[in-house]
């Protein structure tokens, strides 16, 4: 199990992220370059964290 903690800081810099790559679109600046790659590898790291729940989910979802 992921420390929730940690789960919460993945969560909000993911968001946070996700708002400078929104908003630096607009400015095609290095930061929206950065951003990205950044908030492309909290999302690996996200998806990771909750591999186990995914694919219990999966399972369920096809056993019906």
């Amino acid at each position: 199990m992921v420390n929730p903690k940690l789960n919460s800081l993945v969560n909000v810099l993911m968001f946070v992220l996700l708002i400078i790559t929104g908003i630096s679109t607009f400015t095609r600046s290095e930061l929206h370059k950065t951003a990205g790659i950044i908030l492309i590898i909290l999302i690996i790291i996200h998806i990771l964290f909750h591999y186990k729940q995914i694919m219990f989910m999966t399972k369920n979802l096809f056993k019906k």
